[in-house]
């Protein structure tokens, strides 16, 4: 589950590598994947009641949305390493995409908390990894408004899940990185983090 949608957001049917269940709404969905607020168009729309993200170190962000952004892919790599080949694009991309990103959480804030459109859960992909169990029960008990799951059925779906590892959500090919963190801080000049 990598996250909801935003009340009245608009959602596509596209299946890009990788997102199959991006965009498919209906009576039988229960979460809508999306990447809001990035929009297709003649893509369907769609109102929910509650949304939750999942967020990640914008450090290890940064160079594997620029790979997918030069790759197009979710699973490759470029031949050359930005921070080091193309320091200037790699230092307007990083500006450019820590400003996006602020401004994604600021009107993520607005429309969820602010005007109160939808009950907002964040999860750490950091938390993940690192604990998925407490994670995941965390974020099920947020959308089933049930403080205590112990002993529930989504309990066992969980733990079944968690047995299986990471392999239980791996829909592409991963990238080395994946999974581990603060493995790209050699990519960022100190002014750069200090701008992040």
């Amino acid at each position: 589950m990598t996250g909801s949608s935003i009340h009245t957001h608009t959602s596509t049917s596209l299946q890009i590598m990788g997102l199959k269940g991006e965009g498919h709404i209906g009576d039988n969905t229960w979460i809508v994947k999306s990447h809001h607020p990035f929009e297709i168009k003649l893509s369907e729309k769609f109102t929910s009641g509650k949304t939750f993200i999942c967020v990640r170190h914008p450090l290890d962000v940064f160079p594997s949305f620029a790979a997918l952004c030069n790759t197009i892919s979710h699973g490759n790599k470029t031949e050359f390493e930005f921070y080091r080949d193309y320091p200037e694009y790699w230092e307007w991309f990083v500006t450019k995409q820590a400003k996006l990103m602020q401004r994604f959480f600021e009107n993520l804030k607005r429309n969820c908390i602010k005007d109160g459109k939808n009950p907002l859960y964040i999860v750490r992909y950091e938390d993940l990894v690192t604990d998925p169990k407490e994670t995941l029960m965390g974020l099920m008990s947020f959308l089933l408004e049930h403080k205590d799951l112990a002993g529930s059925n989504i309990e066992r779906r969980i733990d079944e899940v968690v047995a299986k590892g990471s392999s239980a959500a791996t829909t592409y090919k991963l990238k080395a990185t994946t999974g581990k963190f603060d493995v790209h801080k050699e990519k960022y000049t100190p002014e750069m983090k200090k701008f992040i």
